[in-house]
């Protein structure tokens, strides 16, 4: 121990504590940081630690973090959070390892010699530990290569040795666990030597198991093109293998004899069963690790083709002072506002000693500089050296260093390019411009052409042609589907007619410069040939009013109506004759049923009501909704559905332990709570905007560290994912999952299986997120306890696919759920603050009782919180894991903490909250005393809980947890607009089912007189489907196909093997649906009919007419 650490006063005091001075004796591995720099939320008391990483406490008498009278220990577990221990729970955590072999001088003579006769760069290290010695030590020229005999001195002066790999022509594999040695090995690669933790027969850190690592050299030749060498960083291998390969020119390996202090002072050792030693060269790289197309040992594809030349295109042009414009505001963005995207970066104080900029330590990695963060005359980027930093925003060894940009996007979680990159720079308000700019231009340049001939009268004279709009299109292809108008008009070419075209030139520009998205189209494409200035068809008119048959007021019971000349709503009079012609069956058109009229308003007005509701809350002035609705504005969709979706994501950090009081306001007992979990589904029809809104609620919700997000699942998948059973004892995984379905049919299929569970686990979880299971073999339980989980469900839904899970409503399914009214927002209608930055919708969250930086299963300890927080908390339970956090059996307890045992903390709620608490108190008891009611109407008094459940989410999105009468306000008119859009689905799903009914004739009325119209209909709606698709099918295969090959499909496998199955065909695709093979012979007779396809004399199909036929 070096004469200023026995000098220094806080380790003079510990000393007087022989129990704890016996401690570190024991353990030469634990150091005292004398130039520990402060940590946010960390207090000043002595740290303590193993190589770069602190690892404890030694907190004084009365220290602010820890409240004790006396001194007090708290540990920094594998979760970078401080949990409070004891001494003797130290000891049994922290090993104490036995002393390294006696040094053998003779060997590291042997091996340094070797090392300098492969022409290894050696360079000095400090004693001790992996930092080289002296400025520039990577620098060739300004640091020489160690003779062997200063090499010699150096280590017998107590110092290390490391090798500059670029010099010394050197790759190495650094395996860091014994599994990584074994897959290694089992590869064919042999390890040179062992590393100093990888010799210690115990883990000297706990936290990590390095036992067993080793190091592979390869070395390259003269001529190699060392342009492709860059670091791999923590790639997994085999089973359970951890390797890094060092290859950048720069960097630098320890080499034996080092011996390191984190490793209790064994050190590096070199392997004797590698020929290495005794005179033989070094083996060459393995050609798998530099070539992706070489074939790789089974278990390394981490790291296959790792080294393949990375080619980069040209740079392009000179800077255009537009995009040196862009730069500059991107280098003007402050490295703060970059780290506080994420709070695994942390600043400890340290800098770079050459230029003063930042060096920040990543969360969780080994070595306390992960980056450093310049903004100096090297230029403004971010170089990262952690390679748990790299892997964790799986950045590439080749990409460690980014611009200020890329390093947000992926701290964002979005790409760093297109639209992620584009949306990471207006997070930081700077405007990028259009990648549509130059054609905008060009319409402009077009417009002003227009206005200057509508000017001169001389050009106002004469005709101009445009495509007819009253031409019927002509086909064009079958996938996608494309019709083409080729009929042309005549157009006086009038003042007026300029004025048009130049008023849509200026419309497309504006259209491309607001970088809005195309207005959605349809499945089928009509093209017409000059694009600029040309005049639109006119969309064909659909009635004002859908008028019922006729038949409906006339027919008398008994009487027989021809079933092909029943009138069809808004269809016009059919041509005489009988005779059905397949081609006018469309696929998917809908026939007019009974009684619709009603419906299709309901479904039509939902929007206008909706608005109404929402400009209702916004005018209630609760900060949440304004800047939720903001939002809405800037990425131009619905606010309902975006609040709906932002709502289970802002409670799923929240600790389960938050309760709502009992109806009768009690906050007795824990038992009698309510939780606070939110459903929510977004409904609209397809291709309408359900998933913009929701990456726009993702974008505005940052997860917290630990809350799951999940897909689809089992109710035992949700359950295992929440917590288990390790021999005998729970494990609490986490204590929040958010569950986000994309479509809603994922979700029907579970909620439609008879006896699956999931329907009675979304009631049971709702209000106190129990559930789960209980099985005969322990280990396979997953019990959910009250109140020890919070669970949240976001689903996308069409309206039609509601149904399902309004047939669950029995036990209240649906009414859990809030229903919100998604959808885009038309370009023309779109508001001032559409594609700007706005204000972030989620409050500051560090005055919540509960707030901490660490996983959300885990209770905060008042050291890991500001003081706001600390004086916010009040009644919040003292911390429970203190003591051993091991097992009387001495293995580390698996799992987090949980809340199953912390004391509530009960939502206030406001007196506007009384009347609706009393209204479903009176239901609920109407309900008990006639059940009936339930038969006759829809009645539920789960609406209350869910404006309850809204509420304290609003709540929470400004920073607090018990709601205002405003926020129940929001709260209430949020769930009102929720009922309008379950009434429209009922709508939409009734207005279905009479189409259904009226095509399987089961309509009374006009429907029997119909039938066999709807029968027909049905029957050419199939053939027509079934005749495009054997046209597709023939056109992909090369314009001929065996009818068995049609049917089922040939697949590019069968193609690529010759398998029968393919033969005579050159491109792959997919079978027939089962309602295409049903029709597939008749669709082949009309086609044939028509001339567009014709039997072979080998049975084939084949596309055109039969030319030999014709020529007969």
């Amino acid at each position: 121990m070096k004469a200023a650490e026995q000098l220094h006063p806080m380790l003079t005091a510990e000393a007087a504590d022989a129990a704890f001075a016996a401690y570190l004796a024991e353990r030469p591995q634990v150091q005292l940081d004398t130039a520990a720099r402060p940590v946010p939320g960390w207090c000043d008391c002595p740290r303590y630690r193993i190589g770069d990483k602190p690892i404890f406490h030694k907190h004084r008498a009365g220290c602010d973090s820890t409240s004790e009278p006396a001194e007090a220990f708290t540990y920094v577990g594998t979760d970078r959070l401080m949990h409070r221990t004891t001494l003797p729970a130290l000891a049994a955590w922290i090993p104490a390892p036995p002393a390294p072999p006696a040094v053998n001088a003779a060997v590291n003579e042997t091996v340094i010699r070797r090392m300098v006769a492969l022409g290894f760069h050696l360079v000095k290290l400090r004693a001790g530990a992996k930092h080289p010695v002296g400025a520039g030590w990577n620098d060739p020229a300004v640091t020489p290569a160690l003779t062997a005999e200063e090499a010699i001195e150096h280590v017998a002066n107590g110092g290390g040795l490391g090798v500059l790999l670029g010099p010394s022509r050197l790759i190495v594999v650094d395996a860091e666990n014994a599994a990584a040695t074994v897959a290694l090995k089992a590869a064919g690669l042999r390890p040179v030597l062992r590393t100093a933790k990888g010799m210690s027969p115990v883990s000297a850190d706990p936290r990590v198991d390095k036992r067993g690592g080793s190091h592979i050299w390869c070395q390259y030749g003269e001529d190699f093109d060392t342009s492709r060498l860059q670091n791999l960083n923590q790639r997994k291998i085999g089973d359970g293998g951890l390797v890094d390969v060092l290859a950048a020119p720069g960097s630098m390996a320890v080499v034996p004899p080092t011996a390191l202090i984190e490793a209790a002072g064994w050190w590096y050792t070199a392997d004797g069963n590698h020929t290495v030693w005794s005179g033989e060269p070094l083996d060459a790289p393995p050609d798998w690790l530099l070539d992706a197309a070489v074939e790789c040992p089974a278990g390394l594809e981490s790291i296959h083709g790792g080294l393949t030349p990375v080619v980069r295109g040209a740079r392009g042009a000179e800077q255009t002072e537009a995009s040196a414009e862009l730069s500059s505001e991107i280098d003007a963005v402050p490295w703060s506002a970059i780290m506080e995207l994420d709070p695994r970066i942390e600043d400890w104080g340290d800098r770079d000693p050459s230029c003063g900029d930042i060096e920040i330590h990543w969360n969780g990695a080994d070595h306390r500089r992960s980056a450093w963060m310049h903004e100096c005359e090297r230029g403004n980027y971010v170089h990262i050296v952690s390679g748990t930093m790299l892997a964790a925003l799986g950045i590439d060894g080749k990409e460690a260093t980014l611009s200020k940009l890329q390093l947000a996007c992926r701290l964002r979680g979005v790409e760093t390019t297109g639209a992620g990159f584009r949306s990471t720079a207006e997070h930081f308000g700077i405007a990028m411009p259009s990648k549509f700019g130059d054609f905008a231009d060009t319409m402009d340049e077009a417009a002003e052409r227009y206005e200057d001939r509508a000017d001169d009268p001389e050009q106002c004279t004469g005709t101009a042609v445009e495509p007819d709009p009253d031409a019927e299109p002509e086909f064009v292809c079958l996938n996608p589907l494309t019709r083409r108008v080729n009929a042309w008009r005549k157009v006086t070419a009038d003042r007026d007619y300029w004025l048009r075209q130049a008023s849509q030139c200026r419309r497309v520009a504006a259209h491309l410069r607001s970088r809005a998205q195309a207005t959605p189209q349809g499945g089928e494409t009509y093209l017409t040939e000059p694009v600029i200035g040309a005049v639109p068809p006119q969309p064909i008119q659909q009635p004002a009013e859908v008028v019922p048959p006729a038949a409906t007021a006339t027919e008398a019971p008994g009487v027989i109506v021809d079933a092909e000349t029943v009138e069809v709503p808004g269809q016009a009079e059919p041509a005489s004759g009988t005779e059905l012609d397949p081609d006018d069956a469309i696929e998917g058109e809908l026939v007019g049923g009974v009684d619709t009229v009603e419906l299709e308003k309901e479904i039509r007005d939902l929007r206008g009501k909706i608005v109404e509701i929402e400009d209702r809350m916004l005018a209630l002035g609760v900060p949440a909704v304004q800047r939720i609705w903001d939002l809405a504005e800037s990425e131009g969709v619905y606010p309902h559905g975006l609040a709906c979706a932002i709502l289970p994501r802002a409670v799923s950090g929240i600790p389960p332990n938050v309760l709502l009081p009992a109806r009768n306001r009690s906050t007795e007992e824990k038992v009698m709570g309510q939780g606070v979990n939110i459903y929510a589904v977004n409904v609209a029809v397809s291709s309408a905007g359900k998933g913009e809104t929701e990456n726009a609620a993702d974008a505005a919700i940052p997860l917290r560290q630990g809350v799951k997000r999940l897909g689809l699942g089992t109710a035992e998948y949700y359950a295992k994912e929440l917590r288990g059973v390790d021999d005998g004892k729970t494990v609490i995984h986490t204590t929040s999952i958010l569950n986000v379905i994309d479509e809603m049919d994922q979700l029907n299929a579970y909620l439609s299986q008879p006896g699956n569970k999931l329907p009675g686990f979304l009631t049971m979880a709702y209000q106190n997120g129990q559930g789960g299971q209980g099985t005969s073999n322990k280990d396979n339980s997953a019990v959910l306890p009250k109140h020890g989980s919070r669970i949240g469900f976001q689903v996308n839904s069409q309206p039609e696919k509601m149904a399902i899970l309004a047939q669950h409503n029995a036990i209240g399914a649906v009414a859990r759920f809030i229903v919100g009214n998604t959808g885009l927002i038309h370009p023309d209608d779109v508001g001032p603050l559409y594609g700007l930055t706005v204000a972030p919708v989620m409050a500051d969250q560090s005055s919540q009782p509960w707030h901490h930086t660490g996983h959300v299963a885990d209770p905060p300890i008042p050291c890991q919180q500001p003081q706001s927080a600390r004086a916010a908390a009040g009644a919040v339970p003292d911390i429970t894991n203190i003591g051993n956090h091991r097992t009387e059996e001495g293995e580390e307890r698996k799992g987090h903490v949980g809340f199953d045992d912390a004391p509530p903390i009960w939502v206030t709620l406001p007196d506007r909250a009384a009347a609706a608490l009393r209204e479903s108190h009176c239901l609920s008891a109407e309900l008990a005393a006639d059940p009936t009611m339930a038969l006759r109407a829809e009645v539920s008094a789960h609406r209350v809980v869910t404006i309850l459940h809204a509420s304290v989410g609003f709540a929470v999105l400004d920073g607090g947890y018990s709601p205002t009468d405003e926020q129940w306000e929001a709260a209430e008119l949020l769930v009102e607009g929720s009922d309008l859009v379950k009434a429209m689905c009922r709508a939409y799903i009734e207005l279905e089912a009479q189409s259904s009914a009226f095509k399987a004739s089961k309509v009374k009325g006009a429907g029997n007189a119909g039938s066999k119209a709807a029968e027909a209909a049905i029957t050419t709606s199939g053939i027509h489907s079934a005749k495009n698709a054997i046209l597709n099918r023939l056109l992909r295969a090369g314009g001929s196909a065996k009818p068995t090959q049609i049917r089922k499909g040939v697949t590019a496998k069968q193609l690529a093997e010759k398998d029968k199955a393919a033969d005579g065909v050159t491109g792959a695709f997919g079978g027939l649906s089962k309602g295409q093979k049903a029709f597939m012979h008749p669709a082949f007779n009309v086609l044939e009919r028509e001339g567009k396809v014709h039997l072979a004399a080998d049975g084939r199909w084949v596309l055109g007419p039969d030319t030999k036929q014709i020529a007969a």
